[in-house]
């Protein structure tokens, strides 16, 4: 995310049948950015198809929001 130019605020998560792994990451994220706001949701069918069991997909806004 930093590669990305992660600007250290809204991060949303969405999971496919994990989300004790999304939280891993959310508790990962807040450590370097407390003031995050991290949105943790399971995924829709067409979202699930890309991801796969157990997959991630994570949004964030970068430096140009």
């Amino acid at each position: 995310m930093i590669a990305h130019r992660y600007n250290g605020k809204k991060v949303h998560i969405a999971h496919c049948n994990n989300e004790s792994m999304a939280n891993d990451l959310k508790n990962l994220i807040l450590q370097s950015y407390p003031e995050a706001i991290i949105e943790i949701i399971p995924c829709t069918i067409v979202c699930s198809y890309y991801v796969s069991d157990q997959g991630l997909i994570v949004g964030f806004e970068d430096s140009d929001c």
